[in-house]
């Protein structure tokens, strides 16, 4: 597999690590293909977790839209996908951050975290004022179960 800088997926290049002029170090191994497919994510956990709650967020966009219609439907898409984003860019942020020390841990875990919470607050503040039919219920519902299995990120072994 060729990269569109004209390197290839097994040219050494790209496992190396550099400093970019703020002086963080990236992990270029990251943005690897896997399987034929590039990651951002590298965390076992946190893309099997996005992915139990993209499934959970159509299944509940299903029922969202039995009970209450198209806009129930997207009701529960937008709740889920607001916790999917904020997962995602928590993933993105963890993954590409190069990791040095124990205290370098911390500052990346509380980092993300942040950017997890920021991005959860702008995304309900866009949802709950563009969106004029939601449907509250199904919303908060699917966020909920989405942020909750969040939480199961903790169960799931990283090989």
């Amino acid at each position: 597999m060729t990269f569109s800088n004209g390197c290839a997926a097994t040219d050494p290049a790209l496992h190396k690590t550099f400093d970019d002029a703020t002086a963080t170090s990236v992990n270029s191994q990251s943005l690897l293909p896997l399987d034929g497919r590039v990651v951002l994510i590298k965390s076992k956990p946190i893309r099997t977790v996005l992915s139990w709650q993209l499934y959970a967020t159509v299944a509940l966009a299903a029922v969202g839209g039995i009970w209450a219609g198209i806009h129930g439907a997207v009701s529960a898409g937008l709740g889920g996908l607001v916790s999917m984003v904020a997962g995602l860019a928590f993933g993105v942020i963890v993954s590409t951050t190069g990791v040095t020390t124990a205290g370098n841990v911390l500052r990346i875990a509380m980092r993300a975290e942040a950017g997890k919470i920021i991005l959860i607050v702008t995304q309900l503040w866009l949802v709950l004022t563009l969106y004029k039919s939601i449907n509250a219920t199904v919303f908060f519902a699917a966020f909920t179960v989405t942020v909750l299995i969040n939480s199961m990120a903790l169960v799931i072994r990283d090989e």
